[in-house]
């Protein structure tokens, strides 16, 4: 008896589910075009929980630009907000970083590395005029691009002191404004790293120069 009970009760809900299928159909058919259209224009958000991340590097110094000057390098310091996303600058007064793009390690981490490879290198003979008699210190105040002109904007301040003294020889603020073709990150990065070779060219003329 239960069970013919069942049997009914799933008939009707059947007939039910039909009976609401049919009085729906038109209002499902009007909107379904309406609801496909609003996921593709905002780029189906639901499913935009993007985790796969792209990273950059400003790789290393050529050999043949690298010394071993016995330098002590101090970290680098920066107050840079954006950690290791690539950051763009798109207007006088306004600044965005990019999600999905980012540095292999935070720009300080970056330069503190290619310092060290430069200015240290124990492939080459060791300037014994140079070897522990200076300290660098570094600080980065922008490490970023200009996204309407494809053009870096690298600025860093040196200081040079001597280690016995204590004195600060060299005190300046570099500033490397590199352009290239293309507006992409890999292009960016290729930027960057010509920029901060090009500033330790200069800090090694200027530390060869206090020997002379």
């Amino acid at each position: 008896m239960y069970v013919i009970k069942y049997i009914f009760t799933i008939i009707y809900s059947i007939k039910g589910f039909f009976y609401f299928f049919k009085l729906n159909l038109d209002f499902t058919m009007k909107n379904f075009l309406s609801l496909s259209a609003f996921l593709f224009i905002t780029g189906c958000s639901f499913f935009n929980n993007q985790t796969n991340y792209t990273f950059f590097d400003i790789g290393s110094p050529d050999q043949k630009d690298t010394c071993n000057l016995g330098l002590i390098i101090k970290p680098v310091k920066s107050e840079l907000p954006f950690g290791k996303k690539m950051v763009f600058i798109t207007s006088k007064y306004s600044v965005t970083s990019d999600s999905y793009n980012k540095w292999s390690k935070s720009p300080k981490e970056l330069v503190s590395q290619y310092l060290e490879l430069y200015f240290n290198n124990p492939n080459k003979k060791l300037n014994n005029k140079t070897d522990n008699k200076y300290t660098l210190n570094v600080k980065i105040f922008n490490f970023a691009c200009y996204s309407t002109k494809s053009e870096i904007l690298l600025q860093m301040n040196i200081k040079v002191s001597n280690n016995k003294t204590n004195k600060i020889l060299i005190n300046k603020n570099l500033i490397q404004n590199i352009k290239f073709e293309e507006l992409t990150a890999d292009s960016f990065a290729g930027a960057m790293s010509r920029g901060v070779n090009n500033i330790c060219s200069e800090i090694k003329t200027s530390l060869l120069k206090l020997n002379e």
